[in-house]
């Protein structure tokens, strides 16, 4: 595992306007070890209610002003963006053309399904998203999704992202199952980190070196370093 190039699309190491590190000196200690492992682009996804982007949106610039000297000297390309959660509030936003983005030249934005969503929900959402030429990236759904609605994203155009650690039983037995059968039959997109805190960045190595011996080198490099950044563009 000595390539490079990988991109995680899906953290919360941003401090202190989310709920991982508390002190930017534990957010450096996470980056260096990313960049050990071979990442080369971050983007920060602090959690997002739509209802209060205005106040959210405020505190990451905030943030971003008061600590973008100390993560400038991390060879790591770095975005701040969000995870939104699907909620009635987003709707607004998304007619507003006020989505943040991954990267500000990506049209494709992370949501997060709190609850199982019926296929007619998630068709009315792709299509208000699709109409004001947006694409949902939706987080982690083998932590709260059946597999055939899953399957019903992909065929509606949702792009996906699992969480690295679902894959290794970080949630439970059922969504290790679930994120497996994601993977193998490539309903994957890319993997995410979902990363809190320097304890996890400390075990991303084992993970990532676990994960090509279940999918082989050319689907590990689609999922850590082509789909993210087709994503991202």
């Amino acid at each position: 595992m000595s390539s490079k190039g990988y991109i995680d699309i899906h953290n919360h190491l941003f401090p202190p306007i989310d709920d991982g590190p508390e002190e930017i000196e534990e957010t450096l200690l996470s980056l260096q070890k990313f960049v050990e492992y071979g990442f080369e682009k971050i983007i920060f996804t602090p959690h997002m209610n739509p209802s209060f982007q205005e106040e959210r949106k405020n505190s990451i610039h905030l943030s971003i002003q008061r600590f973008e000297s100390e993560l400038d000297k991390i060879p790591v390309e770095f975005h701040v963006s969000c995870e939104y959660l699907l909620e009635p509030g987003i709707f607004k936003i998304i007619e507003k053309g006020e989505i943040i983005t991954l990267t500000p030249d990506s049209r494709f934005f992370l949501v997060e399904l709190w609850v199982p969503f019926v296929d007619q929900a998630l068709k009315i959402f792709m299509e208000k998203c699709i109409s004001n030429n947006y694409f949902p990236v939706i987080a982690h759904p083998e932590r709260n999704q059946p597999l055939e609605r899953i399957r019903k994203m992909k065929e509606l155009g949702y792009r996906v992202q699992v969480n690295i650690g679902s894959i290794f039983g970080l949630y439970g037995e059922e969504v290790k199952r679930n994120a497996l059968a994601v993977v193998k039959e490539e309903l994957a997109d890319c993997i995410g980190t979902d990363a809190h805190d320097y304890g996890f960045s400390k075990e991303l190595k084992n993970y990532m070196e676990k994960l090509m011996e279940v999918v082989g080198e050319k689907e590990f490099r689609r999922l850590l370093i082509n789909g993210p950044a087709e994503i991202m563009r």
